[in-house]
């Protein structure tokens, strides 16, 4: 059985943590379709200034360590 939460529980949780260096860095893991990108568009218009880096915009994925 899976763990839900109320989408406000997690905004409150992540802006509760220290900032280190002015960020916050959340990761969102999970297989193909599971709803990370649904979940992140939500996290980003809950909370002010967020900005989305998705694994695509940096990681090469022939190469991954290129």
């Amino acid at each position: 059985m899976g763990l839900t939460r109320d989408i406000d529980d997690v905004v409150a949780d992540i802006l509760a943590k220290r900032c280190v260096d002015g960020a916050r860095i959340v990761g969102i893991d999970g297989p193909s379709g599971s709803g990370k990108s649904t979940l992140a568009r939500r996290l980003l218009a809950r909370i002010p200034g967020a900005q989305l880096v998705q694994i695509d915009d940096f990681v090469s994925w022939p190469d991954f360590a290129g």
